[in-house]
């Protein structure tokens, strides 16, 4: 079976990348054909993790409209998974132009849509699939489109992987300053809805309860400049280190105090469970991603916006080095090959290969 992601782009390490990465191995690995179709104009790489690219390369909307219906003529995808809520209504316009009249059109949904209208539950209409990636998702889409046939598919993790890149070392600089200092670890892109800024102020309150506290952020984005801009005001660049993004970001889950998540909406933050599985910690708001119910568990959620209990709650976990038993949770529901099996289940239900799906 040919399986086509369409994603943004592969430059910009995300939980939606990550997911196209992990579930798109899985299925190469038992056999079936996965290309990733990537939006980005600036994409020149032929493939990532071993799956091919296909780029529509062009900063016209046009152009790349053209190019994904000549994708879908000659590539004659049995699937086309949709992860851009933005393309969705290009997409969608195939089935007018009876373009690929065999291919399945798959909407996947990795946050609760913000606004809801007419036009969008028409665009969906013609989508054949929609999948979203956690509970609150789930439910949300029920309530807006009314359409009782949204499959849940969870964000799909290799524990296995990520046990084995946590053991790698740092470099020696590195390993000697997650081994003197308290170390708040925040990873992850500096957008507004990450609330790095928020993260700045939280520290500063950290840093004069805790000396030997370190912020150390991995990580880049729009909000970089006005980060260091801020945290030299307060006085503080000497206490926090600036890492640019990498894959392994497990060998500092690993070694640090606690790991800091101040977004203020997620459907599930995927570096959350990470963590968690690596024995670190978490504080985070308590916004309305599926990862709050875990962390509630532990009382390391603070209403959005609470600063000072944020900080707080870090003070407590540096200071008093509480001990958790993150090892209880179930993480199995998370696990890539159970993830993977019900996608492929999904798969051929659409495509009428059986006559009724699992529930998943």
């Amino acid at each position: 079976m040919k399986i086509a992601f369409y994603l943004k782009s592969i430059f910009l390490p995300n939980g939606i990348l990550s997911y196209g990465i992990e579930l798109g191995k899985f299925l190469k690995n038992n056999g079936w054909d996965i290309e990733f179709l990537i939006d980005d104009p600036s994409c020149k790489v032929d493939s990532v993790e071993g799956i091919p690219v296909y780029s529509l390369s062009s900063r016209l909307d046009l152009i790349r409209f053209i190019r994904l219906v000549r994708y879908v003529k000659t590539k004659k995808p049995d699937v086309l998974i949709s992860h851009i809520h933005a393309r969705n209504p290009i997409i969608a316009f195939l089935k007018f132009l009876h373009v690929g009249k065999k291919t399945k059109l798959v909407a996947f949904f990795h946050l609760p849509p913000k606004r809801w209208n007419t036009f969008k539950s028409f665009v969906l209409s013609k989508f054949d699939g929609i999948v979203a990636v956690s509970d609150n998702v789930l439910e949300s889409l029920k309530r807006l489109t009314g359409r009782d046939d949204i499959v849940l598919l969870r964000n799909p993790f290799n524990f296995d992987l990520i046990c084995e890149l946590a053991e790698k070392k740092l470099p020696s600089h590195l390993e000697y300053l997650f081994l003197s200092k308290k170390v708040v670890l925040y990873a992850g892109r500096f957008e507004d809805q990450k609330g790095v800024e928020d993260l700045i102020d939280i520290f500063y309150i950290v840093k004069k309860k805790v000396k030997d506290a370190i912020l150390v952020l991995v990580g880049n984005g729009s909000k970089e400049g006005l980060l260091k801009k801020k945290i030299k005001d307060l006085g503080i660049e000497e206490h926090v280190m600036f890492i640019k993004p990498e894959k392994n970001i497990f060998r500092y889950m690993k070694r640090a105090g606690v790991f800091a998540f101040p977004s203020y909406y997620e459907s599930l933050g995927r570096v959350v469970l990470e963590s968690l599985f690596l024995g670190t910690p978490v504080v985070a708001y308590a916004s309305d991603g599926d990862h709050v119910n875990i962390l509630s568990q532990f009382n390391l959620v603070v209403p959005p916006g609470d600063i000072e209990g944020f900080a707080e709650r870090i003070v407590d976990i540096l200071y008093k080095e509480e001990s958790f038993n993150f090892k209880d949770f179930d993480y199995s529901k998370y696990d890539i090959k159970e993830i993977g099996e019900n996608f492929m289940v999904y798969c051929n239900h659409l495509l009428e290969r059986v006559e009724e799906i699992s529930a998943f």
